[in-house]
């Protein structure tokens, strides 16, 4: 009975000791896909922190695949943090008012029908993804994507990478931990152009606006419109007949590793 028993916890012990290795080895993966380093002490705590959010990020996948939530998350830069340190990136607080100016109705502009899906990564006129790091200037992505596009359009084809970083040092008051609004970057190009991401290259910091008017590609912004809040048919409609929409979303903690 003695060794039976024996062996009952050396089996327990193994699993422990083998779940561990493989977390040790995951967390060094981590690590260096996203060029973390850390002093002891620290990397006990970070450690720690990004065990957590594995484990919660394992558990969500899990009822995802039961088909019981809509999304599926993974590890991103933001695993090892703090929730204070992440309220940095998330904090920006806008005026309900900002949502109601210069609301636009949205009716079909065409006779043909609405699709009930449609994709404009399949028509052209969208960049690749740009990872913004760790910064708080998705409104700044947000502006270029929708911009990009309709320089596509109006160019009859010419897709251009504008500079996300040239709206983050040059709009007023703007910073990584300030947050933002496609409208602030409309207001800000209506008296200035905007430089390609060659000239005016993104680093994901704050830093002094080095704005070069002779390097301009963009000319001008000369209006935007703004679409209702909660109509979605109208959204649908502009979606499918102007292009991409910039929007601004509440990130609650769930949509941090989405």
């Amino acid at each position: 009975m003695k060794s039976v028993f024996s062996i009952a916890i050396f089996l327990v012990v193994s699993c422990f000791a083998l779940e561990g290795e493989e977390l040790h080895a995951k967390w060094q993966q981590y690590k260096l896909h996203h060029s973390k380093a850390y002093e002891h002490d620290e990397e006990q705590l970070r450690k720690s922190l990004w065990h957590e959010n594995f484990k919660m990020v394992e558990e969500h996948n899990k009822l995802y695949e039961a088909g019981e939530t809509t999304f599926d998350m993974e590890q991103n830069q933001f695993s090892d943090m703090k929730k204070e340190e992440l309220n940095q990136y998330l904090n920006a607080v806008l005026s309900q008012n900002l949502f109601e100016q210069n609301v636009q109705d949205f009716p079909k502009l065409f006779n043909d029908p609405v699709p009930d899906t449609w994709d404009w990564r399949t028509v052209g006129g969208l960049n690749p993804v740009v990872n913004q790091g760790l910064c708080g200037c998705c409104w700044t992505f947000s502006s270029v994507a929708a911009l990009e596009f309709q320089y596509w359009k109006a160019t009859n084809g010419t897709l251009v990478k504008f500079s996300q970083q040239q709206l983050l040092n040059c709009v007023s008051n703007s910073t990584c931990r300030r947050g933002g609004t496609s409208r602030d970057s409309f207001r800000y190009l209506k008296d200035h152009k905007l430089q390609n991401s060659t000239t005016y290259p993104y680093i994901g910091k704050d830093k002094q606006c080095t704005y070069d008017e002779s390097l301009g590609v963009l000319k001008s912004v000369t209006s935007w419109k703004s679409i209702a809040k909660g109509d979605e048919v109208a959204l649908k409609n502009a979606i499918y007949s102007i292009g991409p929409i910039t929007n601004t979303v509440s990130v609650l903690e769930d949509f941090v590793f989405y």
